[in-house]
């Protein structure tokens, strides 16, 4: 079989059988493109054999996270991403261990980009992701600074991936028949099915876009909570967050009125 994938290999990427690693696994070295020149391909085998792993390992979450975990240990990042995109729902939980891992290298473009691509491929984040992806981008710092990353850019790409969830799972609700978000939630998550906004989010979605210097955009939020047709409602905390969001506010005459 390594035979087999060793000639593929050659014939597809114009290299010299000699020139190509004589075990062929997850460690075997390609460029960038070579990489995702194999990822384009329709041989599922080859790619299960570059990415270490099987028809039967990738219907398993856990083994996909592992398998995950290892690539970022070697920074291989690309290998983490085709590994997630092919194990579809069994690699969400992945997912938020990828975005961990870009938070934690500062690489805030990259972590919008993956949760986007999340979507594109037809995958829904669950709770766990969400909050990976929205705190991460209220508290990533610069090195050795006190400084937030996030960009007037990037809050407003957040601020619209925020809106749409809301969106979503507000039209969602009303058709489920229930009256309000508990019953609704917890009905769902009996079955599996956490993928829910919680005011978690929304807290960190408002320190997020304070952090960015965007107080509008955290009020807009607040807001949206008041309305009646959310299923969401603010407590303690959330009044606490908006305090501070005020206190970003240049205008004084609306900051004491708000207040």
């Amino acid at each position: 079989r390594n035979e087999s994938a060793r000639k593929i290999l050659a014939n597809k990427l114009n290299k010299d059988i000699d020139s190509v690693d004589k075990k062929i696994d997850s460690k075997t070295v390609f460029s960038l493109d070579e990489f995702n020149k194999i990822m384009r391909d329709k041989n599922l085998r080859l790619k299960y054999k570059i990415l270490g792993t099987s028809g039967n390992q990738i219907k398993n979450s856990l083994i996909v996270d592992k398998d995950v975990t290892k690539f970022l240990a070697r920074d291989e990042d690309h290998k983490a991403v085709a590994l997630i995109r092919l194990a579809k729902t069994k690699g969400v939980f992945a997912s938020g261990t990828l975005l961990k891992y870009y938070f934690s290298k500062k690489l805030l473009n990259k972590a919008l980009e993956f949760f986007n691509n999340i979507k594109k491929w037809g995958n829904e984040p669950d709770g766990r992701v969400l909050n990976i992806l929205f705190s991460g981008f209220a508290n990533t710092k610069a090195e050795n600074s006190h400084k937030y990353l996030i960009t007037n850019q990037q809050v407003e790409k957040l601020f619209f991936i925020f809106q749409n969830l809301i969106k979503k799972q507000n039209a969602e609700i009303e058709n489920s028949g229930f009256n309000n978000y508990s019953r609704y939630y917890n009905k769902n998550k009996k079955y599996g099915d956490t993928n829910r906004l919680s005011l978690i989010h929304v807290h960190s979605m408002m320190k997020a876009a304070r952090n960015a210097e965007r107080p509008d955009l955290a009020i807009k939020i607040f807001d949206e909570l008041l309305k009646e047709e959310m299923h969401l409602r603010p407590d303690v905390t959330t009044y606490t967050e908006m305090f501070n969001v005020l206190k970003k506010c240049t205008d004084y005459n609306y900051t004491v009125e708000r207040a």
